[in-house]
């Protein structure tokens, strides 16, 4: 249900034009995706800080941020590294340095990260149904390889990108953009 690396760092470099370092917090079950970002990354000219970390180890992983001049975070699904107190934790981080945090799910950008891509569940599941599909048909599943959701949408919590200082434009914060914390 993850939106694709390359999607996820070129929307990040439209909304940041000027970022050079991403960190991403992963535990060693993660480690490919981290891989997969790193090549999307290199593309956009983007360094990414892979920090290894889980969540009874969280607050070595914010020093790590504090030490490594990163522009941002981006969070990938790991329930290694996330729960409910260092999703917190880090969004808090992000508040107090001034700093985005990008996400992979729209409550955590409600909750007060800067930005997320994400896929429509039903959408999902219709790629998904088509697959079966394709299987069925006698495809073998292993030639299919690995998909990203062609649909994704995006969210954008303004009040955050208001206190952290980032200025959202019409190429980000698109017509269909989830938004949250806008002034009534």
């Amino acid at each position: 249900t993850d939106a694709s690396p390359e999607n996820q760092v070129a929307w990040i470099a439209r909304m940041r034009p000027a970022i050079k370092n991403i960190a991403i917090l992963h535990s060693s079950r993660t480690k490919q995706t981290v891989e997969r970002f790193e090549a999307a990354a290199r593309k956009q000219k983007i360094a990414i800080t892979a920090i290894e970390s889980d969540k009874n180890e969280f607050p070595k992983a914010i020093e790590a941020l504090n030490a490594s001049g990163c522009d941002g975070v981006l969070m990938i699904p790991d329930a290694r590294v996330y729960n409910a107190a260092t999703i917190q934790r880090l969004l808090l981080w992000g508040l107090r340095q001034k700093k985005p945090v990008w996400t992979f799910s729209a409550n955590v950008v409600k909750a007060g990260a800067l930005a997320s891509m994400f896929s429509d569940p039903d959408k999902a599941a219709q790629q998904t149904a088509e697959l079966i599909g394709r299987i069925l048909d006698g495809i073998e599943a292993g030639k299919i390889g690995l998909q990203y959701p062609r649909d994704v949408q995006t969210a954008v919590n303004m009040r955050t990108a208001k206190m952290i200082e980032v200025n959202l434009d019409n190429k980000v914060v698109r017509p269909d953009t989830v938004k949250f914390g806008e002034e009534p």
